[in-house]
């Protein structure tokens, strides 16, 4: 009973949270391009949205493959900083602290970083008896 109610409350706050979350990351994609002297269409936001997650996307298969080759794990904060470099390199005007902000905001709705792994601990405590 304990695990169910765990998992209702946990699902209740993903939704809460996530919309909140896409909003703040739009947001922050706008700033960037005021900031840069941009004017972005909404193609062109969807456009950024879309690049930060697949910078996102290439640092966890990086992290992946070095697990697989040598067995290291790389570090949460690692995988952080290899993003904030190619997302300056590759985004015009943005700074390391929006990148650090996007990063946060993109990777809930990836279904990566601290919120995925509490939602597979949950998951997985839940399901154990199967």
């Amino acid at each position: 009973m304990l695990e169910s109610l765990l998992s209702a409350v946990l699902e209740a706050v993903a939704l809460i949270v996530a919309p909140i979350l896409a909003g703040y990351a739009v947001l922050l994609i706008k700033r960037v391009a005021d900031k840069a002297g941009i004017t972005l269409s909404a193609e062109k936001e969807a456009a950024v949205e879309i690049q930060v997650r697949n910078l996102l996307l290439q640092v966890e298969e990086y992290a992946a493959a070095k697990l697989k080759a040598t067995g290291v794990v790389v570090s949460s904060e690692d995988k952080l900083q290899r993003f904030v470099i190619a997302a300056v390199d590759k985004i015009p005007g943005i700074t390391t602290a929006e990148a650090t902000a996007l990063a946060r905001a993109e990777l809930p709705k990836l279904g990566l970083g601290a919120a995925a792994t509490f939602r597979a601990v949950t998951v997985a405590a839940t399901n154990s008896d199967k």
